[in-house]
């Protein structure tokens, strides 16, 4: 029965380990990634997924260059939020709405950028990552 006992925590704290530690890579790998490399990347993608020419390509990595380099002051503006004081609700529901609108913003020149087949293509896309992301989270919340 000991050696029953002995096993299952045994199994259980390395499960736990390798879970924490997948997480964390996944983390440090968004860190030590340049915008400039993070908007290469995407627009390589969107490239081959969209079959884009030059020029829907030049213009698109500007737009992911910006968004890129936005996303990286975000990501140390949340961690000095964080170490500093709590964010109260008020500020949570301003960044949410800024958000939104960037992301209303870039569609919008996106839809210049696209045609029309390639820009339905590209929400049916993000849609998917969408749904993608809000099913991770639910998981992540459903576990605490």
């Amino acid at each position: 029965m000991k050696n029953l006992v002995a096993v299952l925590f045994l199994f259980l704290s390395i499960t736990g380990f390798s879970q924490e530690n997948k997480e964390h890579k996944t983390k440090q790998h968004l860190k030590n990634i340049s915008a400039e490399e993070m908007a290469e990347l995407q627009t390589k993608r969107l490239t081959l997924a969209l079959v884009l020419n030059e020029k829907q390509a030049n213009e698109i990595y500007d737009l992911n260059l910006k968004a890129s380099k936005k996303w990286k002051e975000k990501i140390t503006d949340q961690k000095d939020l964080v170490h500093t004081q709590k964010a109260d609700r008020g500020s949570s529901i301003d960044r949410r709405i800024a958000m939104l609108d960037a992301k209303i913003e870039h569609q919008e020149k996106m839809k210049n950028i696209l045609d029309q087949d390639q820009f339905e293509q590209w929400r049916k896309m993000n849609s998917s990552k969408n749904k993608m992301h809000k099913n991770r989270y639910k998981r992540r919340m459903s576990r605490r």
